[in-house]
């Protein structure tokens, strides 16, 4: 006798898992790597880094889809712009003293 196929639902594929990678959230949220790694990068994909490793927790991306985000990430604040910190070049002026190449020295 044959066995039946199961009609149960199929079982949550991150069951027992804490984190994810970048690509498997991508995966699941229907975007591109590219896409992902940017999302994370800005702060709109919640991640944790392990040195070089960032890893999606689990929990945090559950709670972001559903809308509660009340517990922040360490990484899910927007950071500042390349140049907000940008200081102005000043302009150079000529400091008194000798100079080997100075004729008048």
């Amino acid at each position: 006798m044959r066995a039946m196929p199961s009609k149960r639902a199929p079982s949550d594929p991150l069951e027992g898992r804490l984190t994810i990678t970048i690509d498997e959230a991508a995966e699941l949220l229907g975007l591109s790597r590219n896409s992902a790694y940017t999302a994370a990068g800005r702060g709109e994909l919640p991640t944790l880094s392990y040195g070089r490793r960032k890893v999606v927790p689990v929990d945090a991306l559950r709670r972001q889809l559903a809308g509660t985000t009340d517990i922040e990430t360490p990484t899910s604040a927007p950071k500042p712009h390349p140049t907000a910190n940008h200081v102005a070049a000043r302009p150079v002026t000529k400091q008194a003293g000798r100079h080997r190449n100075d004729p008048a020295a």
